[in-house]
């Protein structure tokens, strides 16, 4: 084989592994954006540059938003916080949803600083991170995770950016905009005044749970792509270890402690008496035994 030749195989190679590579980038943005209901617009930045790629919501352009710098480090994914130009109305709001939501905000950090492999979140250049009594100028928001394989390093993008998101996300959108029901028609978290109690936040606990969890049923060990193929990929419940009737108004959710997966048929047995099937008692029923660690 001639040098030309084997150069020119080299760079194919590259080229493909590269393309390969932005493919399963690209799958696990997505994720993160189908679980939220968000929009993503991303840029690849060129192979010589400090970071690798940088994300933005479509719906905030710049440069009245803010973009999320993604760092490629040495088995580890690093996520950074950039505010466009003109963010000053930006930062004011959420400023105002901290000091509203500061209690149920605290899970979210609190996932954030156990999930991950370094955690910094303050605002004007303090070290005392967010809690100030001076109108917020700037935000620094950092999140790294480590990974140790090829097999963990894109869940491992996804499970950072579904954090910092879940985080951001929290203080820029309208309750309204992200008030969902869940599987049973029950809802969770601050009633509104509206004919159906309606609760925010469940689109951000269900995505952290089931990025904790997975897919598999919790109750019996069923995983419904398996059973039924494609056509069962990603259905599942997300079932409420504390009853929604039991919630007070500012219950402080938190969503591994207090949300699990469970298939349908397992979520419809412990419903079955009031108040709910404890899930180790569901277990004992099943024969199934599970073992979580954060991913």
């Amino acid at each position: 084989m001639s040098w030309r030749m084997y150069l020119n195989l080299t760079s194919t190679a590259n080229l493909l592994g590269m393309m390969n590579r932005k493919s399963l980038i690209d799958n696990s943005l997505q994720e993160v954006a189908d679980a939220l209901g968000v929009e993503l617009i991303r840029e690849y930045m060129p192979h010589d540059h400090e970071y690798e790629l940088r994300i933005r919501l479509a719906q905030i352009p710049a440069p009245h938003g803010f973009t999320m710098r993604i760092y490629d480090n040495y088995l580890s994914w690093k996520v950074e916080l950039h505010l466009d130009v003109f963010t000053a109305p930006l930062i004011g709001s959420m400023q105002e949803r901290f000091l509203e939501r500061k209690i149920g905000l605290e899970p979210y950090l609190d996932l954030a600083r156990a999930k991950n492999n370094h955690f910094h979140f303050a605002v004007n250049g303090g070290t005392k991170g967010i809690e100030t009594t001076e109108d917020w100028n700037e935000i620094d928001f950092v999140l790294a995770k480590s990974y140790f394989s090829e097999e963990s390093e894109f869940s491992s993008l996804s499970a950072v950016i579904l954090d910092f998101m879940c985080i951001v996300l929290f203080l820029i959108i309208e309750d309204t905009e992200w008030t969902e029901a869940d599987e049973t028609g029950k809802v969770e978290g601050l009633e509104s005044l509206e004919l159906v109690r309606k609760y925010e936040r469940s689109r951000y606990n269900r995505a952290l749970c089931l990025k904790y969890y997975g897919f598999l049923c919790r109750g019996c060990g069923d995983k419904l792509e398996e059973k039924y193929g494609p056509v069962g990929a990603n259905v599942i419940h997300v079932h409420h270890i504390v009853p929604v009737s039991l919630m007070s108004g500012s219950y402080q959710l938190n969503p591994i402690k207090d949300l699990i997966p469970l298939c349908p048929n397992c979520h419809n047995i412990v419903h079955r008496s009031n108040p709910p099937m404890p899930i180790e008692e569901l277990n004992a029923l099943t024969r199934f035994e599970t073992t979580t660690q954060i991913q």
